[in-house]
């Protein structure tokens, strides 16, 4: 083992990234910020793991089908798979509408198009911005920060420049699939307002973006006073259960700033092996002498992809050429106990590196935690899962009941068949809430890119590390700045279209903090669990045949038959056994199709036609009847009437 010690003096970091105020106790006490702390929370690991104060909330505004609703009067949810996500407003023209001190985190757009956006700081009577997205997406100052505003993979954008406000904010106009992401602080902070490119935030947001552009991989905060640096070299044996303790700290309190592993030990440069070694190998971590880790996933899986080693960097996790690393920050009051497992027929000698050091004030400070699972606590009620029927599902990512800021979620789908499985929403659900807070527009949106993407990319709070066609995808979002603090209880989901009978078989890592005490309901899952279901060639049960929605040809013994006018002289479309309205096209057409009621209005459905000319759309939220089907393209736009009925 190797131990190195810093040296004990302030480090630079001190002066460069400031955590803002401290808190302490249930107390709220009035928050002052200035841009400056507020920017550098974009890479502020440490702040991460502080206890969230009470009146502080994270929440998102997106243009999701307003169709889907929550009866309190009938506990229902009502057409809760809604898809219609282009044009959904709060009233209007209002996109947006914050009515305390805050902060926007992120704005994402599935189109760089659009309108201007008047926007209203502060109840002004005029716009104090009137910006598109393509002001926010495109370079071009106050938003010219390349790693903080840019264009996604396929189209679109984000844009990660902080957006303050110091009491409201109103963002109006008319646009196409939206998100806001915003932080709301108590009416008594006080925080400024943006400024559309001041001295002060100039100066912070270009240290920033140089950090992410000539220093991602490495931790933010710098060396800290007094770390230590212990590198261990680890033999561990063969064999389902094998067991080896990587390092146990004692002496707290404490925290782990860093958790690396040498890449060569774990990857051969073979994908097929390195994928099913990645899954045998998993790391376990205990904080202060509890009995059920808080940390247990697959080794490639915690360090943020799955399907093998996938080279990609963020600011929390990464994988490089050299090593996996994690900068999470992890805090201990008593212990810190690190295993490795091993489930694999094959012994492995691993080399780990460990960052740790002192720390003060842990009654103030949440645990880290990372589990990893499949289909577990499902939503039971038949209003918010229909996957016995084919039908989708609020396919739960993370459910806990605690303290805490939910982080992070690494996502991957198996999907042999193809077909796109990105379509689903997520909804976040704070604090016992009915109705989520946060509400999306898709899968891919929420991942940070639109319209599907089938190249990798690699950014500082999004990635997707790996791909392939619409098969297998490995994909993640670390909410950093815009992590989602919660006081008692967090239920995240993200919408899952297909059944796992299609098969589209989904696993995920969460990462969220929470105070000693919580409930962590999730155990280590068995390597069978882990393994199979992408090696070997899925085999449809014949009870549950299910015809893949962009492979069918032709309908099958369908539910719902589809009788067209003059649509079907020039494009197929019919309606499958899994209940999706199926339109094709010339393969290599561009465009989308969209389903209006037969007044018109806005779509009720709008969906994207992919590369090989296919479209599937989910009739579950439609009644039977007459709609009316255009489909839009380069070419042109072609309508046609369809009669959905049983």
């Amino acid at each position: 083992m190797q131990r190195i010690r810093s040296k004990s003096k302030l480090m630079l970091w001190a002066g460069l990234f400031c955590l803002g105020p401290t808190v302490s106790g249930p107390q709220v006490q009035a928050q002052t910020l200035t841009y400056t702390d507020i920017a550098n929370r974009l890479i502020d690991l440490q702040y991460l793991a502080t206890l969230p104060e009470p009146g502080i909330t994270t929440k998102e505004f997106s243009s999701y089908d307003r169709a889907s609703t929550y009866n309190a009067a009938t506990d229902a949810y009502v057409n809760w798979f809604a898809n219609a996500d282009a044009s959904g407003t709060v009233n209007g023209n209002l996109l947006a509408e914050m009515s305390r001190p805050g902060v926007i985190w992120v704005c994402w757009a599935a189109s760089s198009s659009g309108s201007l956006m008047p926007t209203y700081f502060n109840g002004a009577g005029n716009p104090s911005t009137n910006l598109t997205f393509e002001d926010l997406f495109g370079g071009i100052a106050p938003f010219n920060y390349s790693k903080l505003s840019y264009h996604c993979p396929t189209a679109g954008g984000d844009c990660y420049v902080p957006i303050p406000y110091s009491s409201s904010c109103r963002i109006t106009g008319r646009n196409d699939y939206f998100h806001f992401c915003y932080t709301s602080f108590p009416a008594n902070a006080v925080l400024p307002t943006w400024q559309s490119g001041s001295t002060e935030e100039k100066a912070t947001l270009t240290r920033i973006n140089n950090f992410l552009a000539n220093n991602i991989g490495t931790d933010p905060a710098g060396a800290r006073p007094g770390e230590i640096t212990e590198i261990d070299t680890i033999r561990i044996g063969s064999g389902v259960g094998a067991v080896s303790t990587i390092k146990i700290l004692r002496g707290g309190p404490g925290v782990i700033t860093a958790l690396k592993v040498k890449a060569s030990n774990v990857t051969t440069g073979n994908r097929t092996i390195d994928r099913v070694k990645l899954r045998e190998l998993s790391l376990r971590i205990f904080w202060d002498n509890d009995v059920t880790p808080s940390v247990w996933a697959p080794l490639g899986d915690f360090f943020g992809t799955a399907f093998g080693y996938n080279p990609y960097k963020s600011v929390p996790l990464g994988m490089t050429a050299s090593e996996f690393y994690s900068y999470w920050y992890m805090p201990y009051k008593d212990s810190a106990k690190i295993q490795l497992l091993n489930d694999g027929s094959t012994a492995d000698t691993v080399i780990f590196t460990i960052v740790h050091s002192a720390v003060q004030n842990i009654n103030n400070l949440a645990r880290f935690h990372a589990k990893w699972h499949r289909d577990f606590l499902l939503p039971t009620r038949t209003d918010r899962n229909q996957s016995a029927n084919g039908g989708c599902v609020d396919w739960t990512v993370c459910k806990v009941t605690g303290r805490g800021r939910y982080v992070g979620t690494m996502q991957c789908d198996h999907n042999p068949n193809g077909g796109w499985w990105g379509e689903g929403d997520e909804k976040f659900f704070v604090d016992g809430e009915k109705f989520p807070s946060w509400f999306g527009t898709g899968n891919e949106d929420y991942f940070g890119y639109a319209w599907g993407a089938e190249d990798t990319f690699t950014r500082s709070f999004n990635n997707q590390p790996f791909v392939q066609g619409e098969q297998m995808a490995s994909l993640n979002r670390f909410h950093i700045p815009d992590q989602i603090p919660f006081q008692t209880s967090f239920e995240g989901c993200i919408e899952k279209y297909f059944p796992n009978s299609a098969p589209d078989l989904r696993a995920v890592t969460a990462y969220w903090y929470m105070a000693p005490g919580g409930t962590d309901p999730y155990l280590q899952l068995p390597v069978t669990d882990r393994i199979p279901y992408f090696v070997t060639t899925y085999q449809v049960p014949p009870a549950t045949t299910w015809k893949d929605p962009y492979k069918d040809n032709v309908a099958v013994a369908p539910e719902k038959k589809v009788a067209f006018s003059e649509l079907q002289k020039r494009f197929k479309a019919y309606v499958n056994r899994a209940g999706m309205l199926m339109v094709h096209v010339p393969q290599g057409v561009n465009g989308k199709v969209q389903l209006f009621d037969p007044r018109g209005g806005v779509p009720r459905v709008s969906m994207p036609i992919d590369r090989e000319g296919k479209c599937a759309i989910s009739t579950s939220s439609l009644t039977n009847g007459s709609y009316l089907l255009r489909v839009v393209t380069p070419q042109g736009i072609s309508t046609g009437n369809i009669v959905i009925a049983d």
